[in-house]
Formats: C-alpha cells, sequence, structure tokens
C-alpha cells in the first residue's frame, strides 16, 4: 500500500465534467446554474470547487480498490492515476499534490502480538504515546501528530475485522507539510507526476522508517534481573512514559544520557528483538508493492511522455543500481535500456555504458569489491547452486537411470543452459536430455 489519501490541486475548474455526481441541491443534469456548484463526488474521490482552483481529495486506496485493507502496489497506484486523470482530463505535471498518507500493512509474527506491541510503545522521542481504540471496535491505534507531519501505528486487522488477519499492523505517514520531503526531491511546488517517479517516491520509505525509530519501545522480553543495577534502574524508569516526558522538559541532558542507555539495552538484551524486526517488516514489505515490471513501466512511460518530453529512463535514474532494494524486475531493465539505449547492469539495471565491452555487471570500482562481488553471486548462485544438486544426486549410487529419479522442470532448464558447450554442462554429463 503505498499511497492512500491524496490532497490535489488543480487550477481547472472540473464542474463541466459529466462523470461527476454533484454534492447537494445542485443537479446539473437539470441545468442548475453548474457554478453554483461547490462540492462533486467521482468514484470515492471527493471535489472541492473554488475560487480558481479544484482540490482533489480522499484515499486513491478506496477509490481503486473499494476499500484499504489490502495492499496497494506502485503498479495499481499508477493504473488508478491514469485512469483519473484521463477520466477528468488533467495533465500530472499541472495538478500539484498538497498533502497526502503512504504507508503499509504487514502481519507480525505470532511471537508479536500487535496489541502487545502497540501498548509497549511508550513515548515518541519524549512525547507520550496514547493507545487508544477506534469507534466500535477493539482494534488499538495510535497517531503522533506534529506541525508537519502524522506518524500512524494500529491494529489494521482489528479494524476491518472480517476476513483479515487480527495480528495485521498498519504503519503510515501523513504528510501535512510538504517541507519533509525535500531531501527526496519532493517539494511544495511537486506535481503528481513527482508521486509517480520511483526516483522520488521510492524513497518515502526512509521518512516513514525515520519517524518509526523514534519511538521509544519498551521491549518486554528483556529480563530486567539480566541487568547491572545501573542499568536495571534505568530500564525500569524507562517503562514510564510520564517520567520521560519530566526527564526531557527538566533534565535534557541525563535525558540524552539514558535515551542511550536504553537503546542499548534493548540492541543487546532483547530476546526477541521487537522493534527492529518490525522495521524490518516494514521495510521489507515496502520493497514488495514497488515492485515494478515492464507492463508498468510502458504505462507510466506512455502516459508521462503525453504530457511532456520526458522518458522513463530520466525519471527512474536515481533508482537504477540501487542494491539495496532492486526493485526494477529484468524485464522492466531490458525495457528502459531499450527506450534509452544504455548498456545496463543485468542484476541492479545501473547504467554501464562506461565499462569496457562486454561487461554484464556493474564495476567494483563504482561500487565497492564487496557490493560489486554480492551482485555477481546474485546472477550466478541460482545455475551454481542448482548444477551442484544434480551433481551430487548423479554421484549418489542408484539402482535406476538417472532420468527416472531426477525431474529438471524446463525453467531449471532455461537456467542451465548458460553451461551448454562447456565442462560445466551437468545435463550432458549426467546423461539426461534437454
Amino acid at each position: 500500500m503505498a499511497y492512500d489519501y491524496v490532497s490535489l490541486m488543480t487550477g481547472e475548474d472540473l464542474r463541466g465534467n459529466e462523470l461527476l455526481n454533484p454534492i447537494g441541491e445542485f443537479d446539473t443534469k437539470s441545468k442548475e446554474d453548474v457554478s453554483k456548484v461547490y462540492t462533486s463526488s467521482y468514484g470515492g474521490m471527493k471535489i472541492i470547487h473554488g475560487v480558481n482552483n479544484d482540490f482533489i481529495k480522499n484515499s486513491i486506496h478506496k477509490h481503486h480498490h473499494g476499500n484499504n485493507g489490502v495492499d496497494f502496489t506502485f503498479a495499481e497506484f499508477v493504473d488508478a492515476i491514469i485512469k483519473l486523470f484521463e477520466d477528468l482530463e488533467l495533465n500530472p505535471y499541472e495538478v500539484t499534490a498538497r498533502s497526502f498518507e503512504f504507508g503499509i500493512n504487514t502481519v507480525l509474527p505470532e511471537d508479536i502480538p500487535s496489541t502487545k506491541f502497540l501498548r509497549h510503545c511508550k513515548t515518541y522521542l519524549s512525547e507520550p504515546i496514547n493507545c487508544k481504540k477506534f469507534n466500535k471496535t477493539k482494534a488499538l491505534f495510535t497517531d503522533i501528530k506534529t506541525d508537519n507531519y502524522t506518524l500512524k501505528l494500529y491494529q489494521k486487522g482489528m479494524q476491518l475485522k472480517s476476513g483479515h488477519d487480527p495480528n495485521l499492523l498498519r504503519a503510515e505517514l501523513k504528510v501535512d507539510r510538504m517541507a519533509i520531503c525535500e531531501s527526496i526531491g519532493i517539494t511544495t511546488s511537486s506535481s503528481v507526476a513527482d508521486l509517480l517517479n520511483p526516483s522520488k517516491a521510492f524513497h518515502l520509505i526512509n521518512l516513514l522508517l525515520a519517524k518509526y525509530d523514534k519511538v521509544v519501545f519498551y521491549d518486554w522480553t528483556i529480563n530486567p534481573r539480566d541487568l547491572t543495577k545501573p542499568k536495571r534502574k534505568i530500564f525500569n524508569k524507562w517503562r514510564d512514559a510520564n517520567y520521560i516526558e519530566q526527564l526531557a522538559q527538566n533534565n535534557p541532558r541525563i535525558y540524552k544520557y539514558e535515551h542511550e542507555v536504553f537503546n542499548n539495552i534493548i540492541a543487546q538484551y532483547s530476546e526477541l528483538n521487537v522493534k527492529e524486526r518490525v522495521r524490518n517488516q516494514i521495510k521489507n514489505k515496502w520493497s514488495e508493492i514497488w515492485q515494478i515490471d515492464k507492463k508498468t513501466c510502458t504505462k507510466l512511460h506512455t502516459f508521462l511522455s503525453r504530457y511532456k518530453k520526458q522518458n522513463l529512463y530520466q525519471i527512474t535514474s536515481s533508482i537504477l543500481g540501487v542494491k539495496e532494494y532492486n526493485i526494477l524486475t529484468p524485464d522492466a531493465i531490458e525495457y528502459l535500456e531499450q527506450i534509452q539505449g544504455v548498456k545496463r547492469c543485468i542484476v541492479t539495471g545501473g547504467d554501464i555504458a562506461d565499462q569496457k565491452a562486454g561487461s554484464k555487471f556493474i564495476s567494483a570500482k563504482k561500487i565497492g569489491y564487496y557490493d560489486a562481488h554480492n551482485i555477481r553471486n546474485t546472477d550466478s548462485n541460482p545455475r551454481n547452486n542448482l548444477r551442484r544438486s544434480i551433481e551430487r544426486i548423479a554421484n549418489d549410487p542408484s539402482l535406476f537411470p538417472i532420468d527416472s529419479i531426477l525431474t529438471i522442470t524446463d525453467d531449471q532448464k532455461k537456467i542451465l543452459e548458460y553451461w551448454q558447450g562447456t565442462q560445466y554442462d551437468v545435463l550432458k554429463n549426467v546423461g539426461v536430455s534437454n
């Protein structure tokens, strides 16, 4: 679920669009004065008609899916925006993003109950966190509000009830002022095209994780008796959110010292490493919903280039070659290479046009020996491991022909084609036909 709520501003007057449904007493079909319509709706999106601008608000996730209890991938967001903007006849470069929400849903492991996790979130920095319940549900909800953003952690499964895992956690950041996104290139003047730009928008996860890291989490898996007396004293005090708040206000120096000690205790003594595991789940889920394939690349390139001479390579250049995420599928990398005419690393998509002819991987000179070595392993490990496994089976004495005990799928055969004509042609060596 990449994006959810959005607030967009357009200079277009949308009241004449026949797809909109006026809200209130005015009915354009009965030839009422269209200029008197102040609010309309379209597919769950609310359109507020102003004097100089119209505003489009609500959950783009619900607009696309009908609810926001399921994953909303980047590919689905692209589909939703393209349809919305084509229906409303809007240019993505001329519609400004005023504010938006983004986040993910992830099912926590059984040994980390979402109820227990939320109740042990004590403060946001030194501000006490109040764990509340949604109206008419047992779902726990926390929201930490600042002038620029709101961090939300809550039980999405419990909120939605039927058909959803009760341990489903929602982690979300509502951007109220775009200034907090300037580090990733999204500003107060950013258009919807920027929200569609993977080079910028993918890195929103770093903002969410940075805010999550500021939550003081009291790890219930730590036994205070395992701590030294000084550490135990601090650890027990930090169970109390009010103590943390008062300490930060009255003695910032001691607060900073105890906070550091507390974090070290969590890192050293936690049996389940709860906070870090939840953090990793948030990060991994984000990468999962941001997978970009050739189909999505083609749609996005066609849509954006219709309004501006800017191809998809230009707006994805900064994520090509980012080893940590690898959100571009191989066919997407191939497509980008075709439209740009630049040779790319077959694993990361990084630009290798300046490397020697025949290069297939990004150079160690660009990213360091260790990372370059791992990238090569990402490509070679599947075929090497498969070859060795087949050789072990073939070398194990058996009463039966190798063909009768070894089944190799078409996908595996394709992987092993790499070795054809060499001494490592394992299928030929063990007598298995292609």
